[in-house]
């Protein structure tokens, strides 16, 4: 009962989705983060008891709307309405119900009514009849489902995933196929893939993949991949792939002018099925591991596996005249069969022999850029957005590149810091000067959902045959998924 002895309204989410039925109000089965999206939720809106779900996904759709002043609010549990003290439309002790508002006082009629979407303002003031239509006395209280569940100690947990990282565990014995770690294929004769530590920001020790060439061949890439596949549209919701990593490249100097011993790196994104299979990513799956100048990405020469189509973010360390690289390198989108132009300055590099077009690329300012020294690490995030509605139903793919010096500078902490949040998007209105962002539309793959699916991994390139030591370091690998509103 309310201050006038009156009924309190109680109007409550329900229906096929609804908090109403058994364990309609419980996130206890959601988890709050996973690194490579999730299945479609079921029929009543609940969250799979093995955790498969995102909390996302339970709170999507769901909820009365409480316009609050003219602040729209989603996602209500419930609202108790007092009728205030006209008590129009209340119900009384006996039964009774009290006359409607008026028919044209449409915020308080909403909120005698069952349509789901309630109001709450300022009482009018002292004088205003209350029969007119802009006369409103109601009192209300709401509560969102997802503080509902955290105030009844049913909010969702983060359930353990087999994280997307590059920790201590997911880089042991790369080589033997497992489920929980990064499967490495990595060419004989001429390459080595291990952990180190590094000193991280603060101090810390990080797990760090080194990248290295022992001397005794030339010319080879490795290639390592996660071995379970990232959901991106599950034929209901769009999750979208971000990926944050840190990665530092050695000294061209100690090479020479030429800057010759490093080729570069793809971060890379296969298609989890083809025209004719589904693929599973095993050790051994490369593409050119013999000739460093594709970087483990491109096959040509009949030589490499990896299934097309697919697309990725390369930096190209080192200009190869055989693949009309730029000069002297550069940081582009890759795809099935791509060679760079002969351009020689941002942002103009042109795809040939391509099935896909508008690769856009940034071509660097000098033989040395991003040569900066083991211990200098620059950060990379990466976005694939899918079925993009700017891209005419197919992924989008953007990437942003901040050089070690940029994040160096104090007055850039802060886009930084958000630069490596993956649990929000990343949409910056502008950059800080030296930062990079290439960005563009991947084709509709073949068949169309070749890419609800994807399978991620990294390929890497060593280019000199005389030299012996850590050529890139990569390091604070780290993914999530967010859901697409």
């Amino acid at each position: 009962m309310d201050s006038w002895n009156r009924k309190i309204s109680y109007r409550v989410f329900a229906g096929n989705t609804g908090l109403t039925q058994p364990g309609g109000a419980s996130m206890v089965n959601c988890d709050s983060q996973k690194p490579g999206g999730a299945p479609a939720i079921g029929a009543n809106g609940q969250c799979a008891a093995d955790h498969s779900n995102l909390s996302e996904q339970f709170l999507s759709g769901k909820g009365l709307t409480l316009i609050d002043n003219g602040v729209t609010n989603t996602g209500i549990a419930f609202v108790l309405i007092s009728h205030g003290p006209t008590g129009y439309g209340a119900w009384l002790q006996g039964g009774a119900r009290m006359t409607l508002p008026d028919a044209g006082n449409t915020n308080e009629r909403a909120n005698t009514g069952s349509a789901g979407t309630y109001y709450r303002a300022q009482a009018t003031a002292t004088g205003v009849l209350p029969d007119s239509t802009n006369h409103f006395d109601d009192v209300l209280l709401a509560i969102g489902i997802e503080e509902l569940a955290k105030r009844s100690g049913l909010a969702a947990r983060d359930w353990p995933d087999d994280d997307v990282e590059l920790s201590a565990d997911t880089m042991t014995d790369m080589t033997t196929a497992s489920s929980d770690r990064f499967n490495a294929s990595t060419a004989p004769g001429g390459q080595t893939l291990t952990t180190t530590t590094t000193t991280g920001e603060g101090g810390a020790p990080v797990a760090t993949l080194d990248f290295a060439s022992t001397g005794a061949g030339a010319y080879y890439a490795n290639c390592l991949w996660w071995p379970q596949s990232l959901i991106t549209y599950n034929g209901t919701d769009k999750f979208a792939i971000n990926v944050y990593l840190e990665y530092s490249t050695a000294d061209g100097a100690r090479s020479g002018s030429a800057y010759d011993d490093l080729g570069g790196m793809v971060v890379g994104f296969l298609p989890w099925r083809t025209t004719s299979t589904y693929t599973s990513i095993v050790p051994g799956l490369c593409g050119n591991d013999t000739v460093s100048t594709y970087l483990g990405w491109e096959n040509f020469g009949g030589d490499g596996n990896l299934p097309a189509p697919r697309f990725g973010i390369a930096y190209d360390a080192f200009r190869h005249p055989q693949t009309n690289d730029p000069t002297p390198g550069h940081f582009s989108l890759v795809y099935s069969g791509v060679t760079h132009g002969t351009a020689d300055s941002a942002p103009a590099c042109s795809a040939t022999s391509s099935t896909y077009s508008g690769t856009t690329c940034y071509t660097g300012p000098a033989t040395s850029w991003l040569r900066d020294g083991l211990t200098s690490f620059h950060k990379l995030r990466i976005k694939v957005s899918p079925r993009d509605a700017s891209c005419t139903n197919a992924p989008k793919l953007t990437a942003w590149l901040f050089p070690y010096t940029v994040c160096a500078d104090a007055a850039n902490a802060t886009i930084c810091s958000q630069l490596a949040n993956l649990y929000t998007d990343f949409a910056p209105a502008s950059l800080p000067s030296g930062a990079i962002s290439v960005s563009g539309c991947i084709n509709t793959p073949d068949p169309t959902d070749a890419f609800d699916q994807l399978y991620f991994g990294i390929t890497l390139a060593n280019r000199n045959t005389g030299y012996s030591g850590s050529g890139m370091y990569l390091r604070n690998l780290s993914m999530k998924s967010l859901l697409v509103p």
